[in-house]
């Protein structure tokens, strides 16, 4: 799975670096799902962000090891953002633990739900931007009605009308 992961999407070049990430997985699946998602969707650094990933990685301790790897995430998603960024990521994950055990929210009917009685308002195109930051532990699944993207990982084609937001895995909630 891994070997095949790296390849498709363009990370051979970091094959030193992920073996690294292997061994810290430790047979944790999700967390190494985790860690290559997020690779993915830096643009930049990735070298950088595995080398944050393995130092705020715990070996030994499989839950606190996936809580580092979340709060990794999640701070690699507000990154140096303002204030109001890392409220809304809080009110996302916050959404995402109430309507766990009910039927997914489109991102714009999350969108909505949040920020109705709100002081301040994101566009609906910023609030999916944050979103697909999140895309490491969240999923954003298209509404079956037959049709498809081109490239699912394409941050233009996501209609947030159509598109379902759910917990990528349960230990996040």
């Amino acid at each position: 799975y891994l070997r095949r992961r790296i390849s498709e999407e363009g990370l051979d070049y970091l094959q030193p670096e992920i073996d690294g990430l292997v061994e810290r997985a430790d047979g944790l699946f999700i967390w190494m799902h985790t860690a290559i998602e997020l690779v993915k969707g830096e643009e930049s650094n990735k070298s950088d962000l595995i080398e944050d990933v393995l130092k705020a990685s715990v070996f030994g301790d499989n839950e606190k090891q996936m809580t580092e790897m979340y709060l990794t995430v999640l701070d690699y998603a507000s990154g140096t953002s303002d204030k109001k960024t890392k409220e809304i990521i809080r009110e996302i994950v916050a959404l995402l633990r109430a309507t766990s055990e009910t039927v997914p929210l489109p991102i714009s009917g999350f969108h909505a739900f949040l920020f109705s009685r709100e002081r301040f308002h994101p566009s609906l195109t910023a609030f999916t931007n944050i979103v697909l930051k999140l895309r490491p532990i969240l999923k954003s699944t298209p509404i079956d009605d037959g049709s498809t993207l081109s490239d699912p990982n394409d941050a233009l084609q996501i209609d947030p009308h159509r598109f379902l937001v759910q917990a990528y895995h349960l230990s996040f909630l």
